[in-house]
């Protein structure tokens, strides 16, 4: 699994995260994940997959990205009240195509 950081909410309009620190590779290891890498260089990424490819087990990629606001965010089928309101009720989520 490769995990983008980049400290924003993208897929709801990218708002800023809660400036809470979240230490993703030992929140990966303590979910029992013992492959957990954190690439800050992009030429460290190609060694960095075959790593986790070859390690047989899950594996998790932690990347710290840029945001970059000026970037347009597509807009999503369905606002979060929506997807909450059909969780509770158990009804599927809708799939935009």
């Amino acid at each position: 699994m490769i995990l983008w950081v980049n400290g924003h909410y993208e897929s709801s309009g990218g708002q800023a995260l809660p400036a809470a620190p979240v230490d993703w590779p030992a929140l990966a290891r303590a979910a029992g994940i013992a492959k957990v890498e954190t690439v800050t260089e992009p030429g460290a990424l190609a060694r960095a997959l075959d790593a986790a490819r070859a390690a047989g087990e899950p594996a998790v990629l932690v990347l710290p990205i840029a945001f970059d606001s000026a970037e347009e965010i597509p807009p999503y089928s369905e606002r979060p009240e929506e997807i909450t309101a059909r969780f509770r009720l158990g009804e599927p989520l809708a799939h935009s195509h």
